[in-house]
């Protein structure tokens, strides 16, 4: 009995396991430069390092940091150099963080 029971709760927890790391999201990051920031909006277009243009949307919440002090996305400015960390929804690409360096 004791055995069935151990044996039921070992499935129960991989099963657990199993379907939260399938609904992780992964962090990315992408380093270019600012092409254009509608900071009222929460978006900006990034051209990479490979010469791609890239629409970003920055989530509320998310950090920036200018020179390591934390700013907001008010402060950035076209031409800044930028690492972006983003999550992937679907095909957008959601900034969580924004390091830039001046």
């Amino acid at each position: 009995m004791f055995r069935i029971l151990s044996l039921c709760c070992v499935g129960v927890l991989a099963f657990t396991l199993l379907t939260n790391a399938a609904s992780l999201t992964l962090a990315d990051e992408v380093q270019g430069t600012i092409a254009t920031i509608e900071p009222n909006d929460h978006f900006l277009i990034l051209v990479d390092d490979e010469n791609n243009v890239l629409s970003v949307r920055f989530l509320v919440g998310g950090q920036v940091f200018i020179n390591d002090e934390e700013m907001t996305i008010w402060d950035l400015e076209p031409g800044d150099r930028v690492t972006v960390t983003y999550d992937l929804e679907g095909e957008a690409m959601l900034a969580t963080h924004i390091d830039c360096r001046r």
